[in-house]
């Protein structure tokens, strides 16, 4: 299916509203991001010189690879819903005889939460730290690197 096919299935299915569908969920993301930052430079100042190796470098690799990967873990496991909950606001519905109406985030929160539990609300998590875990070590290495490179 190319994308201007897709964009009239969607229009057609949803009007206008359907293109931003999840919308309001993604915005919850955003505290995802700045949970992870803060916690990472938190972790970074209480591993800064734990990790000892004959080389430098490495030493500041290991911390920026641990504060990143635990900061990320914790922030995930805060947000990870509102992934969830924007899938499913993004989904068309199956049926008109669904239990759940995915319209906006609150009432999709409380229905998943009602009839599955909060395993419905981590569905997928596992999946979602091995893809984003690497991610967030290269992202923050790197943005240490290059805050090194200046400041030196």
């Amino acid at each position: 299916m190319t994308w201007p096919s897709v964009s009239r299935n969607i229009y057609k299915e949803r009007g206008l509203k359907g293109f931003f569908s999840g919308l309001s969920a993604s915005y919850y993301g955003a505290s995802e991001t700045a949970t992870h930052f803060i916690i990472y430079e938190k972790l970074k100042q209480e591993l800064k010189g734990t990790c000892t190796y004959t080389l430098g470098a490495m030493s500041f690799l290991a911390e920026s690879f641990l504060s990143a990967t635990l900061a990320k873990v914790v922030a995930c496991s805060i947000a990870y819903p509102h992934e969830v909950i924007r899938t499913r606001m993004r989904e068309t519905p199956c049926s008109s005889h669904s239990l759940i109406s995915y319209q906006s985030f609150w009432p999709s929160y409380f229905s998943i939460l009602k009839y599955e539990g909060v395993t419905g609300l981590y569905r997928g998590y596992a999946a979602h730290l091995a893809r984003v875990l690497p991610n967030s070590a290269v992202v923050f290495i790197t943005y240490e690197a290059i805050v090194h490179c200046f400041n030196s």
